[in-house]
This record gives structure tokens, sequence and C-alpha cells, in this order.
């Protein structure tokens, strides 16, 4: 089986593909499963729309004891952190005090809206073609 997001050449072989969009857009995805018995394709145009939100606005201002509070406004829920990629969060919400700082350091703030899951495929085993059994939840990453 084979995603393929059209707009951006995209493709994923994985069982359970998933998507993560970075801009936003309105997307055409292809959907290959291919077996013993050949491939069949199914392709779904302007099927998904991407809206992401406005990056998080940040200010910080120090504090008496050598720290830094920063502040953000954004839509959604604000999450802390030390690297733009990777790392656990430091807290959650609009504020954020560091610890002490003796040197120069980065701080990043990032949005997060939870969406609705989507389930994919055709949920009864009776229609011809391929069918989905899974009871857990498939969706888009974002």
């Amino acid at each position: 089986m084979a995603l393929e997001i059209l707009e951006d050449n995209s493709t994923s072989a994985l069982q359970n593909p998933t998507h993560t969009y970075i801009t936003s857009g309105t997307y055409t995805v292809s959907l290959t499963a291919t077996n013993a018995y050949g491939s069949s394709t199914a392709t779904k145009t302007n099927y998904i729309t991407i809206n992401l939100p406005t990056s998080p606005i940040a200010n910080g201002a120090i504090t008496t004891s050598g720290s830094i509070t920063l502040t953000a406004s954004g839509n959604g829920t604000l999450y802390w952190f030390h690297s733009a990629t990777t790392g656990t969060s430091l807290g959650t919400g609009t504020s954020y005090t560091t610890p002490v700082l003796t040197k120069t350091d980065t701080f990043y703030v990032e949005s997060v809206i939870p969406h609705t899951a989507s389930s994919v495929g055709m949920a009864a085993k009776t229609t011809n073609g391929g069918y989905y059994t899974s009871t857990g939840v498939n969706g888009e990453n974002l």
C-alpha cells in the first residue's frame, strides 16, 4: 500500500501511512494497494484541506533574580521548549519563567490545536474491494 500526496510528491510504503502537512492548502491524495493479484489506486481530488494556525508571538522580560519571564499569545495550547525540533516540553501556558540564566539561551513556543481524527476505508466486509476492520483511530498528523 502506498499513500501519495500529489501536491508535494511525498509517498509512503507503510501499511498504515500518515502524512504531516507543513503548509496550508487543499490536497489531492492517492492510495494504491498492491498484492499478488495486482494493484488498485483510489484518488481523491481536493480531498484534504489544511488551515494551519498562525505562529504564536512571544516576548520576554528580565526579572530581578536573573531569569526571564517569557509570555506568548496564540491559538490552542502553548508549549515551551529548549529546541525547535526535539525535546520535552518545559511547560504549557501563556507564560514561562526560565531558571536563573548564566549564559545566552534560546527558547521556543509552539501552538497546538487538536483536530478531529478521520477514519478511512469501507467499514463493511460485504462490499467489493477493501474494508476497514481496525478498532483503532486513524487520522491525519498535523
